[in-house]
């Protein structure tokens, strides 16, 4: 009978935990869901070849340290968002250029 009740009790340990670990994973991916809808903001896709010469420049300055993964434009603010994955630490970096291939760092609200 003691048998019993301790695989009893194991098995609802079981099931509570899995029940726990899936509602977490269900919660981790509405996360994601949101990250990815406040990034985007006004930025379309755009190809290598489409950018001016003096951001192409820029970007192939980047690709000794990086890979780039992903080019995007914004038409109305004439920037390009570039996200680079590092080569040797496997991380990843978003840097912002300007029409001049100069990197745009968002002035700090002091």
């Amino acid at each position: 009978m003691k048998t019993m009740k301790t695989m009893m009790l194991a098995i609802a340990i079981v099931f509570g935990t899995s029940a726990f670990a899936n509602a977490q994973s269900l919660s981790g991916e509405k996360n994601a869901v949101a990250v990815n809808q406040i990034n985007d903001d006004e930025y379309a896709d755009v190809k290598f070849e489409d950018l001016n010469e003096k951001v192409q420049a820029t970007i192939q300055g980047y690709t000794e340290s990086y890979d780039i993964t992903a080019l995007a434009y914004n038409a109305e603010k004439k920037f390009t968002r570039v996200t680079l994955a590092s080569k040797s630490e496997k991380s990843t970096k978003v840097v912002i250029l300007d029409d001049e291939g100069k990197e745009y760092v968002e002035p700090t609200a002091e």
